[in-house]
């Protein structure tokens, strides 16, 4: 089983898949711990919803870095065996290689619990017109989870007028949480490396000197090394369909994102076909490269939190 130590990473999360593609734990292993975390978990929702007709259409895209399922290294190339079926793909922080689960239901439980681990919200409490919201989220987070965004909101619940959570929120929304639970792990804002003025997520000025810490986004990008067209999204907000997203006077944004930058956010959804269906790839830090992960120009929704 790997190791990883970078806090603003769902560590255990990461661990326990690792153990599973590698087949040294299984879907037991995943309820179990969802279960200990106070998470809902169904066996019926390991059922795949994705017909057979469009996952017979599948065509893998080869990959630079080897990927492991179902407790078997494989080769780069040999994701064409994969041919004909529905699989999803998890880039772990090393990024030498990707982890791969061929059930949607199984990769949804398991972002419930990553999304736990990230972000706490088991300390928010639910009381009549009030929320009390974990001290050590970024305030920048707290505004886009309670006021009115502009954009497309992302796949989730209407908790009131403007303001959409993402799914794996919905959890801690439904129910009161008890005070005094397990604070957020690690600082919210966590920017990769240092960012230089006019980059995405670079200081803002403020008059009377000074700096503050931009609101936190993802950034995808037309070309790799985070070059061409941009395309941004708050957190905790999605595209339900790319090709209805422009890109410049005539184009659109299905099928052109190469490269990803999260910016106080900590997660990217890329799914291939539109309202966030088919095959996926999830981001928790940068991706200067998506092609070399089969995933270059291949998006056709996306969302983030």
């Amino acid at each position: 089983m790997n190791t990883y130590s970078d806090r603003s990473l769902p560590i255990k999360s990461l661990e326990l898949l690792t153990a599973i593609t590698n087949g040294n734990a299984n879907v037991d292993d995943l309820a179990e711990e969802l279960e200990q975390q106070g998470l809902p978990f169904s066996y019926l929702k390991l059922r795949n919803k994705t017909s057979r007709e469009i996952i017979s259409q599948n065509v893998q895209k080869v990959p630079k870095v080897p990927f492991i399922l179902n407790g078997t290294m494989y080769d780069p190339k040999d994701i064409t065996r994969f041919n004909g079926q529905e699989l999803h793909f998890v880039k772990p922080p090393s990024g030498d290689h990707l982890l791969v689960v061929d059930n949607e239901g199984l990769l949804k439980s398991w972002l419930r619990l990553a999304h736990h681990e990230l972000l706490g919200y088991n300390t928010m409490r639910q009381t009549v017109g009030v929320q009390a919201w974990p001290s050590s989220l970024h305030p920048s987070l707290i505004q886009y989870a309670t006021q009115p965004q502009p954009g497309t909101p992302a796949v989730g619940v209407q908790t009131h007028p403007g303001a959409f959570i993402n799914p794996y929120l919905q959890h801690y929304l439904s129910q009161p949480q008890q005070p005094g639970g397990t604070p957020a792990v690690g600082p919210l804002f966590v920017p990769a490396g240092p960012i230089g003025p006019g980059q995405p997520g670079g200081p803002t000025p403020i008059v009377g000197g000074g700096h503050s810490p931009a609101p936190p986004k993802t950034y995808f990008y037309e070309h790799i090394n985070f070059q061409g067209s941009r395309l941004e999204l708050n957190p905790n907000r999605g595209y339900w369909d790319l090709t209805k997203v422009r890109m410049g006077i005539f184009g659109n944004w299905n099928d052109e994102i190469s490269s990803v930058a999260l910016r106080g956010t900590r997660v990217a959804v890329l799914h291939e076909h539109i309202n966030m269906t088919g095959q996926s790839l999830t981001l928790f830090t940068d991706n200067t490269n998506l092609h070399n992960d089969g995933w270059g120009d291949r998006a056709s929704s996306v969302e983030t939190w």
